[in-house]
């Protein structure tokens, strides 16, 4: 059986396990925002070589 566990005991425990949670998710966002902005500015250099090449 385990023991009782105290009011003061649970709230550290419940705020680092919501810590961890949000620091994956930042994590997970910022990573995200990475491979957007690669794909569009690959995208960009893309459209910009059939422009030069169009009117250069």
């Amino acid at each position: 059986m385990s023991a009782p566990r105290s009011e003061g005991a649970i709230i550290p425990l419940i705020g680092a396990v919501l810590m961890g949670r949000n620091d994956e998710w930042s994590a997970q966002t910022r990573s995200m925002q990475v491979e957007a902005m690669t794909k569009l500015l690959a995208t960009g250099e893309a459209e910009r070589a059939q422009i030069t090449t169009a009117f250069g």
